[in-house]
């Protein structure tokens, strides 16, 4: 099979999320499968292709001439699939395009349903405004100026586009089934019946020796892009002043790996707050870690609703934790996942009913030496715990 990735930017593993989940369904479907992967990017970069594709292609940044570059190219190379990730004009403008009804044409949602709106949101204007020059400053000015009127439009079109994908594609693949219903009213869809779901992959295959669980360390880790309203960096700033008001956090640190254009408030956040032991260490090399696997994992997206990640943090975070031998730590707004698995680590059902929604419940497990090694059985056995 024949299967073509379509991403606004180059399909590179260490760019983006969206793009290292490209990479690593290309690289498994092609590895273990043996179908042929290519990737389609309207985005100019310089880095070299990744080795899971067969080919590539650069399409033009105009929608109907990027919808007819791969069309022409679907045809010349006889692909069997194309895979949009996320981009529901694309989707459309590809059915107009003529692409072979032969062609199953897949929708891939990243977000939850709806959660676009925020690209439009009145930060995301101002910052377009002050980074713009010369004449290129009328637009975003004209969005601040009408903020109501674009807002108002903006929401407007974003539903067209997702009854009009939804209506073009073959499936639409959302990250969670609780997605299916949130994807179906912000559309004002009436059919359900295309939605598939599939959880986000895990990026590497490596997995830590057993036998360095003893050099762990007392360190809680957030590895995320510091952006507040996708990631809520600031809600796990609030839960680790409730941890570190436990005596149970003695000696716990929670290290903050990433930059993001909230990074300064998110440290003038802590300052103000006077939280103890909290490290922000910058950027890093994903190659190594710098330690990284000596530490307690905390979800990048802790407690919070708005991004896709919450609602499969479950599959992501169970394999992504299993494989570096972390004791997965779970927030109220993890859902089942969340309360089920505090349930199992502290041995109580009662207790940890009312545990599970609190962070201090969590770090109580997490604490706990006796829990710590029946979690590690559970990794040894490859059970969830």
């Amino acid at each position: 099979m024949k299967i073509l990735f379509y991403t606004s930017c180059k399909a590179i593993a260490m760019k983006g999320g969206t793009e290292r989940a490209t990479v690593s369904v290309a690289s498994a479907l092609s590895s273990r499968y043996g179908h042929e992967c290519y990737s389609a990017y309207s985005i100019e970069d310089s880095a070299p292709k990744e080795l899971c594709f067969a080919g590539e292609l650069m399409v033009d940044g105009h929608l109907k001439t990027a919808a007819s570059q791969i069309a022409s190219f679907v045809q010349d190379r006889r692909v069997d699939v194309v895979v949009s990730q996320g981009s529901f004009e694309l989707v459309i403008a590809l059915r107009k395009a003529g692409l072979p009804r032969c062609t199953k044409l897949v929708l891939a949602h990243h977000f939850e349903p709806g959660w676009e709106v925020h690209f439009g949101d009145l930060r995301t204007c101002l910052s377009q405004l002050g980074s713009a020059s010369g004449t290129g400053k009328v637009k975003p000015a004209v969005k601040v100026l009408c903020y109501p009127i674009y807002k108002a439009r903006y929401t407007r079109r974003l539903r067209g586009d997702y009854q009009a994908a939804y209506m073009a594609a073959d499936a639409v693949v959302l990250l969670s089934e609780g997605f299916s219903e949130g994807y179906k009213a912000f559309g004002g869809l009436e059919d359900v019946e295309k939605f598939r779901f599939i959880p986000n992959p895990l990026s590497c295959e490596e997995y830590l020796d057993p036998a360095a669980y003893c050099e762990k360390k007392k360190i809680a880790l957030i590895v995320a892009r510091l952006e507040d309203t996708p990631k809520k960096i600031s809600l796990a700033l609030k839960a680790w002043e409730a941890v570190k008001s436990d005596p149970v956090s003695e000696g716990w640190t929670l290290r903050i790996v990433g930059h993001g254009r909230d990074e300064s408030r998110y440290k003038r956040l802590a300052a103000r707050m006077r939280l103890p032991d909290v490290d922000f260490v910058g950027r890093r090399d994903p190659i190594g870690g710098g330690g990284l696997l000596h530490s307690v994992p905390v979800p990048d997206d802790f407690g919070k609703r708005r991004m896709g990640s919450d609602v499969d943090g479950g599959a992501a975070v169970r394999g992504s934790a299993r494989r570096v031998r972390f004791l997965r730590l779970a927030s109220r707004d993890h859902n089942r996942w969340g309360k089920r698995q505090i349930r199992s680590l502290c041995g109580c059902k009662r207790l940890c009913k009312s545990r599970a929604r609190t962070h201090g419940g969590c770090w109580h497990a997490a604490g706990n030496g006796s829990v710590r090694h029946r979690v590690f059985q559970a990794f040894l056995l490859g059970s969830d715990c």
